[in-house]
């Protein structure tokens, strides 16, 4: 178990590697390489997946990422690097890799058939290194066009959906647009939105990793009605619905922002965030009462109250959190 476990392990590592390389790189001939040993290093962690979607999705994702590499090497090579026509190609590049709206399309499709640790990397910690180029090649306009996108498509696209990891999907494409808007903002306030997303994403795939869960009626209607509540908080807080600790970075996004005199992106962004409320509460109240009565499996208690501990802690923290930071 030792020896199969170690590719893993130095893969992982690898992984976290190239994006210390790319934050601590001054050549952006050594940002470019880091990006592609990252990618170089996450496509063998997809082929933990075993389904019939794996290697479809290892062809989308290499395709689409070599694809963005491209376009973020080549304007460099033949026009100087500080000009509007690199900065946008740069910038669109950027957001095709993290797959921010209206570039989107290739991540509903590509996640069906990674597992659940896979996915959560994909969601998480692949977009660290694009997120952290943005404030080099800002540009407004581009970045408001995706903005504005992510949040229309993000909020809209989960609508109908029964396959968790694309509602997922469509969620982290929603959150792109707070991603833009902190990293535009400030990379601190970013750092701490992203880490929050991901603590309530990690509590969220593990659940639904050990629970073999692939779509929403099923994972409602194998679980108990304790695990179906903690389904329901757990989405919520990543909708960001007060008091849960979703609730926290948006709250602190909007506040600088208005501290900038800035009132119509907060807006916009609180509209996507309804919609966004609306469609998981309404999916929720269906399946949380329609399946509740029909329960007829029972998850091992140990096993259980592990992710119960974890997403009851990080919960309760939020509340004290927030009168720290504000």
């Amino acid at each position: 178990m030792i020896i199969l476990a170690l590719p893993w392990f130095i893969l992982s590592s690898s992984l976290l590697l190239s994006i210390l390389l790319l934050m601590s790189s001054s050549s952006w001939f050594m940002i470019w390489l880091s990006l592609e040993v990252n990618l170089l290093t996450f496509i063998p962690l997809m082929l933990k997946s075993q389904n019939k979607y794996n290697t479809e999705s290892i062809i989308k994702y290499f395709l689409i990422q070599a694809s963005a590499s491209i376009f973020i090497i080549m304007p460099v090579l033949f026009h100087p690097l500080h000009t509007p026509t690199v900065y946008m190609l740069i910038t669109m590049a950027l957001m095709l890799k993290v797959a921010a709206a209206p570039t989107h399309q290739w991540m509903p499709a590509l996640i069906e058939g990674l597992s659940w640790p896979t996915a959560f990397t994909l969601m998480t910690i692949q977009k660290i290194g694009p997120m952290l180029l943005i404030p080099i090649f800002f540009n407004k306009s581009i970045l408001y066009l995706y903005l504005f996108s992510s949040i229309l498509v993000g909020s809209l696209g989960g609508f109908n959906q029964l396959n968790l990891r694309k509602i997922l999907a469509y969620s982290s494409i929603s959150h792109m647009s707070w991603f833009i808007t902190a990293m535009t903002v400030s990379t601190p306030l970013w750092w701490i939105y992203f880490f929050t997303y991901s603590m309530i994403l990690s509590t969220i795939s593990l659940t639904f990793y050990l629970l073999n869960a692939d779509n929403m009626p099923s994972t409602f209607l194998y679980s108990d009605s304790t695990s179906n509540i903690i389904f329901s908080l757990s989405f919520l807080s990543l909708a960001g619905l007060p008091p849960f600790s979703g609730f926290i970075p948006k709250l602190m996004v909007i506040q600088q922002l208005t501290e900038l005199n800035s009132y119509f992106l907060p807006m916009i962004l609180i509209m996507g965030t309804f919609i966004s409320l609306f469609f998981y509460i309404r999916m929720l109240y269906s399946y949380l009462f329609i399946f509740s009565s029909t329960t007829s499996f029972t998850m091992n208690p140990l096993k259980f109250s592990t992710i119960l501990d974890f997403i009851n802690t990080v919960g309760l923290l939020s509340v004290p959190l927030l009168f720290i930071m504000t």
